[in-house]
């Protein structure tokens, strides 16, 4: 996050340790590091505490009784509530797409087992082999083979009759 856009006593999402979790800005520290006269002639850091659930000091492992950790302008993800929120809807959103791709993925199993048992074929004890009538293929699909071409015609053929 750009140093200048930081709130003093604002709650921000950092990651520690794989968690999201509150920090607290008490202080932003701009240097001047070098005279060349550029942008990059500054150096940022962030002073604050991690707080949690009813607003307490956690003891992080920086020292006891919840001391200020210095962090990074890059370590502040965004406000803390806003992050959370996006946070979740991603992890919703990650939940209906894989649930969308396992339904998928049940379907296409259940066309591959139908066009086995509707051609009276008998069906692959192995069904990663290449050479079978009716394959799985890569990408959600079902691959018809050429020894797989005329018992499908012959079935369609049939039902078409009735």
């Amino acid at each position: 996050m750009q140093a200048s856009k930081i709130k003093i006593g604002g709650l921000y999402a950092i990651r520690l340790e794989d968690e999201l979790v509150r920090f607290e800005v008490s202080e932003v520290v701009t240097r001047r590091v070098s005279a060349h006269g550029n942008p990059h002639d500054f150096k940022s850091h962030v002073l604050g505490r991690v707080r949690e659930g009813n607003n307490s000091v956690v003891n992080i492992g920086f020292g006891s009784g919840g001391k200020e950790i210095t962090v990074g302008p890059d370590a502040l993800l965004g406000f803390y509530d806003e992050h959370v929120e996006l946070v979740a809807r991603a992890n919703v959103e990650k939940a209906a797409k894989e649930k969308a791709e396992q339904d998928q993925t049940a379907k296409l199993q259940e066309l591959w087992r139908l066009l086995y048992a509707k051609t009276g074929m008998v069906m692959p004890n192995d069904d990663a082999d290449y050479k079978q009538p009716f394959r799985q293929a890569y990408g959600r699909a079902v691959e018809i083979r050429d020894n797989g071409i005329e018992p499908l015609l012959d079935y369609l053929r049939n039902s078409e009759r009735r």
